[in-house]
């Protein structure tokens, strides 16, 4: 076996964010390497990030993740609570953090501008 769990990469974590117990366990955080938004103008990782909202933003919606983590680059960002795209009322969406804050001067490109 290669040790990679091809389900999870399916429907990634869905049969561990269904069990979450709620009542122990208020707060649900998903971690990935890579962030699902980002306002870094960079296009090729852009289309991996609407790739990975097209596989995961749903999940977290329908399981109520509360924060997502995440690095990749070398900056801090931080959204409002999101849905497809969209700012919404705190608590009914995910709040993304890229928490890659060390080597800011490695980040030379732009950013775009998104209103999250």
């Amino acid at each position: 076996s290669s040790g990679i769990n091809a389900e999870w990469q399916l429907r990634p974590g869905e049969k561990d964010l269904k069990s979450v117990d709620r009542n122990k366990h208020p707060w649900v955080v998903v971690t990935s390497h890579r962030p699902l938004y980002t306002s870094q103008d960079q296009n090729g990782d852009h289309v991996v990030g609407l790739h990975m909202i097209m596989a995961l933003e749903e999940l977290f919606y329908t399981y109520k993740v509360n924060i997502h983590l995440s690095g990749h680059y070398h900056s801090y960002e931080s959204t409002c609570a999101v849905v497809s795209g969209d700012c919404v009322k705190p608590g009914t969406g995910t709040v993304y953090i890229v928490v890659g804050t060390s080597g800011h001067s490695l980040e030379q490109q732009a950013y775009r501008p998104y209103s999250w």
